[in-house]
């Protein structure tokens, strides 16, 4: 696993040369790619949340006033 390869500031993968390469300079860099995809996942979970909550929210409200008025025995 090749972990730094930011080839303008000197970090290059074992065995190769910024020189010539027609790659481009971010050849094997696919080590911020998973993080970038859960970073979106959790965007996409946090956007579905708060659309459940806008919609739902009055009555998430009563259910719990209803579990904790059932708890500690009031109302």
């Amino acid at each position: 696993m090749v972990k730094p390869c930011w080839r303008g500031r000197g970090l290059l993968p074992r065995g190769s040369s910024a020189a010539g390469s027609s790659e481009g300079p971010f050849r094997s860099c696919q080590g911020g790619q998973g993080l970038v995809e859960y970073g979106l996942i959790l965007v996409l979970v946090a956007i579905v949340v708060i659309v459940v909550l806008a919609t739902m929210g009055q009555e998430v409200k009563i259910a719990f006033s209803d579990m904790v008025n059932a708890l500690t025995g009031s109302g």
